[in-house]
């Protein structure tokens, strides 16, 4: 796995950010260079081209869009496994039902955690909304690369999506006469 010293010079904590926005890739760069321990040393606008990123510097962590072009965010992480089994990766979701259902399948394939995106910013006080953003974002990641991932958390965020469970089926019961399953006749 190469390490050019650009990555491995820094002291801050080297985030690799893939989405096919470039203002959404803008804003997690705002919100994770606030941040004193953060730093983005790469961008790239699909899956493709992060694992192109990756071959040229290993970072300490990468956030990736769920839903790109040329290289889904699952396919992203399932393809960044095979040579970065240990690398961080904080998948970077739209609070939709379809998002999720995609989030859960990118946490199968090897993502170690997801954070929304903020839905709803007209109403919303944007700097509180980037604040936000920022210590969600910026702490998975900070908690992941130091270590202390916490496993609880991510469950209780991934059951947080998950559809409700379906009410048990009633099985029927035998006839008068007819014997159940598994008792010999």
């Amino acid at each position: 796995r190469p390490q050019p010293a650009r990555f491995a010079a820094m002291s801050r904590i080297q985030v690799l950010v893939v989405d096919d926005s470039a203002v959404v890739r803008r804003m997690i760069r705002s919100c994770l260079e606030a941040d004193p321990d953060l730093a983005v040393v790469a961008e790239a606008a699909n899956g493709r081209e992060a694992i192109e990123r990756l071959h040229q510097g290993e970072p300490d962590a990468v956030v990736c869009d769920v839903e790109m072009p040329v290289l889904s965010g699952i396919e992203t992480v399932e393809e960044l496994r095979l040579h970065w089994p240990r690398l961080p990766v904080v998948m970077f979701a739209s609070p939709t039902r379809e998002a999720a259902h995609i989030t859960l399948e990118a946490l199968h394939a090897g993502a170690n955690d997801f954070v929304a995106k903020p839905s709803a910013v007209g109403g919303s006080d944007l700097a509180a909304v980037l604040e936000q953003l920022r210590v969600d974002l910026g702490g998975k990641i900070k908690a992941l690369v130091r270590g202390r991932g916490d496993i609880i958390a991510v469950a209780r965020a991934v059951l947080r999506f998950a559809p409700p469970p379906r009410p048990p089926t009633p099985t029927p019961t035998p006839a008068l006469g007819t014997p159940a399953l598994g008792t010999p006749v």
